[in-house]
């Protein structure tokens, strides 16, 4: 069973979510935020596998509350899977930076977003097709390196 936070400031869509997520019998909806500081003291008192975290919140935003989540909770312990409406670019890495598993636009379908979670739940992770084509746009502008017979190259 994998135990699911929400995190979005929109009740509309907490609730959303809640009904997609209940209907699967390997999710369970443990507990919700309205902000980035209440789930950091609901993550306190509730066992969480996976939040569910939107970027754009009142008071401390989803890449800083991510960022405070890590201080606390490695992946291993905790995975963050964002869901955002707002997947441009500079979203998308500073989601990833601060230690986001997965990125995924509310644009995706029930079963993306479940099948988004599984994956970030077992380790994996889950990219939206925006989140995988900003990541690959920037790897593909960045200097060719090549590594010398015997060299390892550090990305």
């Amino acid at each position: 069973m994998v135990r699911i936070m929400i995190v979005d400031d929109q009740e509309m869509i907490r609730l959303g979510l809640r009904g997609i997520l209940s209907a699967q019998n390997e999710i369970e909806v443990v507990a919700e935020a309205s902000d980035g500081l209440r789930a950091l003291s609901l993550l306190e008192t509730h066992e969480v596998d996976v939040v569910l975290m939107d970027l754009r919140m009142p008071g401390i935003d989803g890449v800083e509350t991510t960022r405070r989540i890590r201080e606390k909770f490695s992946s291993e312990q905790l995975r963050i899977l964002v869901f955002t409406t707002f997947d441009n670019d500079e979203n998308v890495f500073a989601a990833l930076k601060a230690g986001a598993n997965g990125f995924l636009s509310k644009g995706a379908s029930p079963a993306e977003l479940v099948a988004g979670i599984q994956d970030v739940a077992t380790g994996g992770g889950a990219l939206s097709a925006t989140a995988s084509a900003a990541l690959i746009g920037h790897v593909a502008q960045g200097p060719v390196r090549t590594a010398q017979p015997g060299q390892t190259l550090q990305l």
